[in-house]
């Protein structure tokens, strides 16, 4: 059965329940001194000096180092925060970027005026799938860098914990043919990953990125740069069906 490639790619950010930052913040586990550091070096690090170190003992620089470690943990919290992007169990989905087989790519957003939380861009994503209009006899294949590792399990789990039934199944065997991941594919035998770009690099491909990476994605959508998301995760899906072709020789699903 031929299979028609869709093309996907999705970007992600951390958790957006209400509270969510201040709960990692008063969750982070208590300051403790390095072991082994010494005296002097704990008072360096705290700005402890002259005669206000001198009438200390080591014990109470202890006190003060933790203290002073204690006294603003906003980016301690805030990287935290910022790994759950990579946590679908966590985190959340801003954007999809599809491609079917040679037509236009489009991104859905949680910025529509129509899909105003995740649950509603999932649904649309639904939907937008239930709309193609496939060749008598053929079937959808996903297409995607890393797909199988990331996008397709954050999918899943994001699917599951909104209770929404995906129209295509999110959890196809590594070896069932139903998937084309470029990355996978690329590192068998190999390498256990290497990043969409660097593939680019290497088969001659001008890669879309202009310097954006998906870690910068949280810092975009909090400073309102939501347009240059959303080009960026269109341009990742240009990407990776000029990527898919040149390694599939221009023939896509075998």
């Amino acid at each position: 059965m031929k299979r028609v490639p869709v093309t996907i790619d999705i970007e992600t950010i951390p958790g957006q329940k209400p509270g969510e930052f201040q709960r990692i913040l008063e969750a982070l586990p208590p300051v403790k001194a390095p072991s082994g550091a010494t005296k002097a070096e704990m008072a360096r690090e705290a700005g402890l000096f002259g005669e206000e170190l001198e009438a200390m003992t080591k014990e109470d620089v202890v006190a003060f180092y933790e203290k002073f470690k204690s006294s603003d943990r906003t980016e301690e919290a805030m990287q935290v925060w910022k790994k759950q992007a990579l946590d679908g169990a966590k985190g959340e989905i801003f954007c999809i970027g599809i491609k079917i087989d040679d037509d236009e790519t489009v991104c859905l957003n949680r910025k529509s005026p129509d899909v105003e939380d995740e649950r509603r861009l999932i649904e649309t994503f639904n939907v937008f799938l239930q709309k193609i209009k496939l060749p008598k006899a053929a079937t959808a294949g996903f297409v995607g860098h890393n797909i199988y590792g990331f996008d397709l399990p954050f999918l899943f789990k994001r699917h599951v914990l909104h209770g929404v039934a995906p129209y295509f199944d999110l959890q196809p065997a590594k070896y069932s043919g139903v998937f084309y991941d470029t990355m996978l594919k690329w590192c068998e035998g190999g390498n256990s990953r290497i990043g969409l770009s660097s593939l680019c690099e290497i088969l001659g491909i001008e890669s879309s990125k202009n310097g954006i990476d998906g870690s910068q994605v949280f810092d975009m959508v909090c400073q309102g740069r939501h347009a240059e998301i959303f080009e960026y995760c269109k341009g990742d899906v240009e990407d990776v069906c000029k990527v898919f072709q040149k390694m599939t020789f221009g023939k896509g699903f075998a």
